[in-house]
């Protein structure tokens, strides 16, 4: 706050006062007042060329946040300078710090798209496609080149999925919506949502009632926010060493958090006490939960991930009980009898009570990552790492609608599937009826976005901090008062 009101004050080094620049820019940008954001992106870069290392991914960030800004307000020629140098920066962030790689190489594929788009506006077609398939050639999920490692065998296979083997992870598509008269809006923000602390959020998860919001931080702790005053009032710290995917139990009592090398562990909500443990070998860094998904009586839980086999574990009897083969999301049906899994290229269905595979749902596009059902309308949402979602019936699997240009790591549906939002570095909503973005938001390294089971508020997680969003206003994507 000193910052925003005194950028000269001693307590603002150099980081501090480029973030808040930042921040500041992308909240006036959101609001179109581009003529007051490009400055701040200018003061934001320029602070940052002072001190950051000519190969820092956070310099190459300031050059696409101006970029975008020009290219918005039409100066097509400063934005491909910018976008040039964005795109030289991220490379030689990543070749600097390979341990990063997933980051630095994502943030580089959504500004090759970025890039590509201005070539398209600038008439200069060739280059445009070349853009696109340098993006195309990224894959920044995970390490191509890693292998899957055995587990412990469960006590039962399921029949129909000992052939499955997690895919090699495929190329995305980003989002077009940062040319020139592209249909643009805001969103509306309640209050200043929640505090930044020490470590950047991975995972998010609301409780059934809608008090309690949990914060999975990539450094092994656990916070839980009250919904009233957005608040900590409880941490557990699950010794995990960084959590990688998040469940809440259907009656709002567990917690289960997953991290690398497929470790479960399971939490009394209002204790705080760790009442159940799943411990899997495995010495590959490339492996880790993703997905978490408990049964309806909260007896199983189902665990889908990156280069991992999913498993079903017993939380009575504390034991695996069948394994799902390579699968990413996972989720029970409303009654428990069903487990719906994203399998690469294909959704499966089990049948809960023998474990056998009743049903195969494929992809017309062969990339599955993330699932939603909608069992009341007979039908199932997927998406993967390219753009695009489609709709199928549950039934036939017939593709009865198609959203081609979403590109996103959530798969976030309002009441009655009216709309969609969706996450991959910025928040878009998008209408299910024309399939068209409606809005989105600047660049916020968006990394999870979840809404309310009240759908009073959005979720997100950015950097260290959670932005609460409100739902009452995305409609018309107001302006942030």
């Amino acid at each position: 706050t000193r910052c925003l009101s005194d950028w000269s004050s001693d307590v603002c080094s150099s980081d501090l006062r480029s973030d808040a620049k930042s921040l500041l820019a992308n909240a006036l940008f959101l609001q179109h007042r581009l003529s007051e954001a490009i400055p701040l992106y200018e003061e934001a870069l320029e602070l940052d060329k002072g001190y950051r290392k000519p190969d820092d991914a956070d310099l190459a960030s300031d050059y696409a946040n101006l970029g975008r800004a020009y290219a918005m307000q039409g100066e097509l020629s400063r934005a491909d300078d910018l976008y040039s140098k964005a795109i030289t920066t991220f490379r030689a962030a990543i070749e600097g710090l390979p341990s990063m790689y997933e980051n630095y190489s994502r943030r580089l594929q959504r500004t090759l798209n970025e890039y590509a788009q201005l070539k398209d506006a600038e008439k200069q077609t060739e280059a445009a496609s070349e853009l696109r398939k340098q993006a195309n050639e990224i894959t920044p999920f995970a390490n191509p080149h890693a292998t899957v490692p055995s587990l412990p065998p469960p006590t039962k296979m399921l029949k129909g999925a000992e052939s499955i083997a997690t895919e090699a992870t495929k190329p995305h598509t980003e989002m077009k919506c940062t040319n020139p008269g592209c249909t643009q809006g805001t969103f509306a923000v309640y209050g200043g949502g929640a505090q930044a602390q020490d470590s950047s959020v991975s995972r998010l998860g609301f409780t059934p009632d809608s008090r309690l919001l949990l914060a999975a931080r990539r450094q092994g702790r656990l916070d839980i926010l009250d919904t009233s005053s957005w608040q900590n009032v409880r941490s557990i710290e699950t010794s995990q060493g960084g959590i990688t995917a998040l469940a809440i139990s259907p009656d709002g009592a567990l917690a289960a958090t997953g991290s690398r090398g497929n470790t479960v562990k399971v939490w009394d909500i209002k204790s705080g006490k760790l009442v159940a443990e799943f411990l899997a070998d495995s010495t590959n860094s490339n492996e880790y939960l993703e997905y978490l998904a408990f049964s309806p009586d909260t007896n199983l839980l189902a665990t889908g991930g990156n280069f991992t086999k999913g498993l079903v574990l017993d939380l009575r009897a504390h034991r695996s009980i069948a394994a799902l083969g390579g699968t990413k999301e996972v989720l029970f049906s409303a009654d428990g009898q069903k487990l719906i899994g994203a399998v690469g290229q294909k959704v499966l269905v089990w049948e809960t009570h023998s474990w056998s595979v009743v049903k195969t749902i494929d992809d017309p596009e062969k990339n599955v990552t993330k699932i939603a059902l909608d069992q009341p309308g007979n039908r199932i949402a997927i998406t993967g790492w390219k753009k695009g979602i489609r709709i199928l019936n549950l039934d036939t699997g017939e593709l009865v609608k198609s959203i081609p240009d979403a590109v996103t790591d959530a798969l976030i549906f309002t009441s009655g599937w009216k709309n969609i939002v969706t996450g991959r570095g910025t928040l878009g909503l998008w209408s299910f009826q024309s399939a068209k973005l409606i809005c989105e938001t600047p660049e916020m390294e968006v990394s999870e976005a979840i809404l309310s089971p009240n759908e009073r508020v959005l979720a997100a997680a950015v950097g260290n901090g959670i932005d609460i969003w409100a739902t009452d206003a995305l409609d018309s994507c107001v302006a942030a008062h």
